[in-house]
């Protein structure tokens, strides 16, 4: 496992093995690649026909893996692959071989680049950018065979060379300016986010109010990200209906098209920017905190409004950049309800008279019923405890059972009790659910939402106000427990795919228009501000230019042209080695027991028309080796060049 060319090979298998949803593939692969080595050191060997039976197997074991529910066949292939890599390890392999394990380890990562769509793909790409160019020079080793002969071992240093970290630093800043100045409109179609849906973390269609039973455990993982100032509570659902057990949705309502302002009064509402990374989660409906006066959105079709104000859509589809905008009316105007309506929003359960008393003393001295609605809301904040776990209520009475015995439950509760207790004073009322955006990003500044931020409330009509929100949820509900270790991860998860995965054209047009409004800042200030304050800018622009001269480019302060002797050792063993491999291959192999001076004496008697080419490459090599004298720039573009005639001079006359 020293070898960066088994390293590499592991990097491949174990990107093929996350196809897979979960680590179990993934072990079980990493685990067979150490036993193929270990069997291998122990002298196992299989025949290179075995790799043949091994690839077909290997697919068709992909391809039934793939069937299994939540899986993918499309990467059968590459299990294929893998299982040739775990037979190639117990045999020697030639530099071809090697060559194409190389090629098979890059389509795996290849796969692997279309399925780890989280914060995991920055591992993988920082393993490959070290593991590459050091596979690619221990397979340039191995054409140069060392030999045990004692004369041969001073004049030639060991491959594969020392790669300086400024190599690694330019590899990885031309990926970063790749990736950000690719023009996007060359890319087909987006990537896709392949992740199903987990039974276990449920949605909010399992969050239909029920009052006889607990919350639903609740995941930490983000659904969604919220831009703007002030948000409150993100409607979802509207429930209406109450069978005595349960609340149900109003599915008689009609659904009508939004009627959005004219663009030029935007400005005067309040904007909303939502980046949605589990569309299947939001279940058609696109979460909003208010009446919607104007929606934008590429990623569903038909946006509807319903009666209750929830948005609707015919469709939705997931994209590489789920994003909408929508702007809220501050001052909205009331609804009017019809008669109908009124009558299934004021409907519950026939009231015992112990609560009737109960509920006369906790509004008494409430002059309106919107008063009496904020004295309920008080009442359950100060004398409740919210409880993610309370015990299961009994299937009658449940209102009573919670008002009297328990006094403590999820938000589901405490809503569901609110709007039976408004219905019971003529109040029209509805439970709302949707989520509570209460926690921030690090890295945005957007507010995050997840699935354990799903909240339950009441809202209640009074004529001259409309629907009014009354949250009777206590307070311990907004109760935050400080930084996790699981919110920052999901944090980085988030921030890398909204910011990388989800890196589209508009957002490549979006970064440039922004650098080019920085650059024009910045040249206006700077011609604004001719003082001592410009001295102190460009002090410090220089301080930290000078910082990251040092750190990323020392090679390039020094004087140019000028090499150290452990760089001109470097550089001249390179080029000698090349010039054997170019003589050999003619046909012509230094003897172990031949100095470098002693090849080129008998170059010079044999074929003059290669000495006035290996003449200067053998000087060059002997005077930095024996001799301690460096190299410089020019020096190693002539090397180069001689080389290069060297090889076009054997290959114009090649040898009988």
């Amino acid at each position: 496992m020293k070898s960066a060319l088994n390293q590499f090979i592991l990097l491949g298998i174990l990107c093929q093995g996350l196809t897979w949803d979960g680590y179990l593939i993934p072990s079980i692969s990493v685990g067979l690649w150490i036993l193929s080595l270990r069997l291998a050191r122990r002298g196992v060997r299989l025949s290179q026909h075995f790799e043949a039976a091994a690839l077909v197997a290997g697919c068709l074991a992909g391809y039934w893996l793939g069937k299994l529910p939540g899986q993918t066949s499309h990467f059968f292939i590459g299990y294929g692959i893998t299982c040739v890599q775990l037979a190639r390890a117990m045999r020697p392999l030639s530099a071809r071989d090697k060559l194409f394990s190389i090629v098979a380890a890059c389509v795996q990562l290849g796969v692997g680049c279309t399925v780890i769509l989280d914060f995991r793909f920055v591992f993988v790409l920082l393993a490959a950018v070290y593991l590459i160019p050091r596979s690619l020079m221990e397979l340039q080793r191995d054409q140069f065979p060392r030999s045990p002969s004692a004369a041969d071992s001073p004049t030639l240093l060991p491959l594969p060379l020392p790669i300086p970290w400024s190599a690694y630093a330019l590899i990885f800043f031309t990926m970063i300016a790749v990736f950000v100045g690719f023009p996007r409109a060359a890319i087909g179609s987006p990537l896709q986010s392949r992740r199903n849906a987990n039974p276990n973390e449920g949605s909010l269609f399992d969050s239909i109010l029920d009052p006889t039973r607990s919350g639903l455990a609740q995941s930490g993982k983000t659904i969604f990200q919220i831009e703007g100032s002030h948000i409150g509570l993100l409607r979802s659902f509207a429930l209406v209906d109450f069978d005595g057990t349960r609340w149900l949705p109003d599915h008689r309502a009609s659904l009508k098209g939004l009627r959005f302002v004219p663009t030029n009064d935007l400005p005067k509402l309040q904007h909303r920017r939502v980046r949605v990374k589990e569309v299947a989660f939001l279940g058609r409906v696109l979460p909003t905190d208010g009446p919607v006066s104007y929606l934008t959105g590429k990623f569903f079709r038909r946006p509807l409004q319903n009666f209750h104000g929830i948005i609707e859509c015919d469709s939705m589809w997931n994209t590489a950049n789920n994003i909408y905008e929508f702007w809220l009316n501050p001052q909205p105007r009331a609804d009017l309800i019809p008669a109908t309506m009124m009558a299934r929003l004021t409907q519950h359960p026939e009231v015992s008279p112990r609560l009737r008393a109960w509920l006369e003393a906790r509004v008494e001295g409430a002059a309106s019923p919107r008063e009496q609605a904020s004295k309920l809301e008080a009442y359950f904040r100060d004398h409740f405890t919210y409880d993610l776990g309370a015990p299961v209520l009994k299937r009658l009475n449940a209102l009573e059972e919670f008002l009297f015995e328990q006094r403590r439950g999820h938000c589901e509760r405490y809503a569901s009790a609110m709007a039976l207790l408004l219905r019971m004073q003529g109040i029209p009322s509805r439970v709302v659910i949707g989520y509570l955006a209460n926690s921030q990003s690090w890295f945005s500044g957007w507010h995050n939402v997840r699935f354990k931020d799903a909240h339950s409330w009441t809202e209640a009509y009074f004529p001259d106000h409309g629907w009014v929100q009354f949250d009777a949820t206590p307070r311990s509900r907004e109760l935050t427990t400080g930084l996790e270790v699981r919110d920052f991860v999901d944090a980085l998860d988030l921030a890398w795919f909204m910011n990388v995965v989800s890196f589209d054209g508009a957002m490549q047009r979006e970064f440039f228009s922004n650098a080019a409004q920085l650059a024009e800042r910045t040249g206006a200030w700077f011609s604004g501000h001719r003082s001592d304050s410009s001295l102190v800018f460009l002090g410090g622009v220089g301080i930290i230019g000078g910082v990251w001269l040092l750190v990323f480019g020392r090679r390039f302060l020094r004087p140019r042209g000028k090499m150290t002797h452990r760089e001109s050792e470097l550089c001249a063993s390179q080029y000698y080695r090349q010039m054997l491999l170019i003589l050999k291959k003619s046909g012509l192999s230094r003897a172990p027991s031949q100095t470098p001076r002693e090849l080129q004496e008998f170059i010079d008697s044999t074929r003059s028309d290669w000495s006035e080419h290996t003449a200067p490459i053998t000087n060059s090599f002997c005077e930095t080796h024996y001799g301690g004298r460096a190299l410089h720039a020019s020096e190693e573009l002539a090397l180069e060049n001689a080389l290069g005639r060297l090889k076009k001079t054997i290959l114009s006359k090649p040898q009988e």
